[in-house]
């Protein structure tokens, strides 16, 4: 048992280093333009390359290629990824990805890092935990190639 602790405890002490990932928790709207037409969504999460909204119930689904419009922050071209299908009483999630450049940039950084956005965790998944541990301490199970 002692050795299984000592494995978990040197695992989390040497843990590699990870890509820096600043997502915030947003709670705010926003809207996306395509073909004439301003829907307004709720914008769940924001970071500097993309934002995760939620789509109205009951609204055609939008283009790939929309107009994102956030409060603080210039208009920008989005690209939407592929949307999951969802009843049409129920609201599902897009992932809208964009690039910051120029004044837009400096907008965004001022927009995530001065608002009172959240990087909270909520809840832990405890099964994904444990389950990367095992997979660090003793390999993979995939075969070699």
């Amino acid at each position: 048992m002692n050795i299984a602790v000592l494995v978990i405890a040197a695992l989390i002490f040497f843990e590699k280093a990870k890509p820096l990932q600043d997502s915030f928790d947003a709670d705010e709207t926003a809207y996306l333009t395509a073909g004439g037409r301003r829907t307004a969504v709720r914008l769940v999460s924001i970071s500097l390359d993309r934002a995760t909204l939620e789509w109205p119930p009951g609204a055609p689904p939008p283009p790939a290629d929309v107009l994102l419009e956030m409060s603080g922050v210039e208009p920008l071209p989005a690209r939407i990824a592929a949307a999951p299908i969802a009843r049409p009483s129920e609201a599902c999630r897009l992932v809208a990805s964009f690039e910051l450049v120029g004044l837009a940039r400096n907008q965004g950084i001022v927009k995530l890092y001065t608002d009172a956005y959240s990087q909270d965790v909520r809840e832990l998944d405890k099964s994904a935990i444990a389950g990367s541990l095992l997979t660090r301490a003793f390999g993979s199970s995939r075969p070699v190639r």
